[in-house]
């Protein structure tokens, strides 16, 4: 970390050096502790949002986790650093925590999670969110066709999406993890079919450990504590 504290306090201060910055002298001192206390308190934050997680989750990790738990915290300790979003950390933990409560903590799963999530935009989080929700009937069963869609758009624009191309790009987009696919309705695309998007097995199955609307509202509440009339 302390390298890359002096590169960005030498970056900086050769800036201000071409601009003849009265404060050239001090600037890389500055910017070098600037930029430690940042990445300070980004792992203060991502620390207490796992061990919030972990609590909320009601288990803890044993001594047997230690191995398969070091390359996960690796991890989630990395994409904190990386600049990764308070809900992408608290999505990230709450799988972990997820695990830990099932008792199914295998590294390679989470890793391979932790690629999928890391870098979402929160309303991508809450779109895979809300999809999921109307995309479940309420005895547990997929629900198929145009109405979870339905539902889905009337909830996402404009209150996330300001317009429905921004809606459907995101939708579009979201194919890349895997957690949605598209699908084709009343025939071969181009022949006066639909096109609509359905939630896969893996999004079903990374919500039984990290309940995603849950994890969304835990976060809104962190960041705004006021309570909710």
């Amino acid at each position: 970390m302390s390298d890359l504290s002096n590169l960005i306090g030498a970056l900086f201060s050769d800036a201000l050096t071409a601009t003849s910055s009265p404060i050239t002298s001090a600037s890389g001192a500055v910017l070098s502790s600037a930029l430690s206390a940042v990445m300070e308190r980004r792992k203060e934050a991502a620390r207490e949002i796992l061990l919030d997680e972990i609590r909320r989750g009601g288990a803890s990790p044993t001594t047997d986790d230690i191995d398969e738990s070091v390359s996960i915290l690796y991890r989630y300790w990395r994409a904190a650093q990386e600049g990764a979003g308070r809900l992408n950390l608290r999505l990230l933990a709450s799988v972990y925590a997820g695990q830990v409560r099932d008792k199914t903590i295998v590294a390679d799963d989470f890793l391979y999670y932790a690629d999928l999530l890391a870098s979402l935009r929160r309303d991508e989080i809450i779109l895979l969110g809300t999809l999921l929700r109307c995309s479940t009937n309420a005895d547990g069963t997929p629900g198929v066709g145009h109405d979870p869609m339905t539902q889905t758009r009337a909830e996402m624009v404009p209150a996330v999406f300001e317009a429905h191309e921004d809606y459907n790009a995101a939708l579009g987009a979201l194919q890349r993890t895997g957690l949605i696919s598209a699908h084709a309705i009343g025939g071969a695309v181009g022949s006066g079919s639909s096109l609509v998007y359905q939630v896969t097995s893996l999004l079903r199955k990374l919500n039984r450990l990290a309940a995603i609307e849950g994890v969304v509202r835990r976060d809104s509440a962190d960041v705004d504590p006021r309570p909710t009339r």
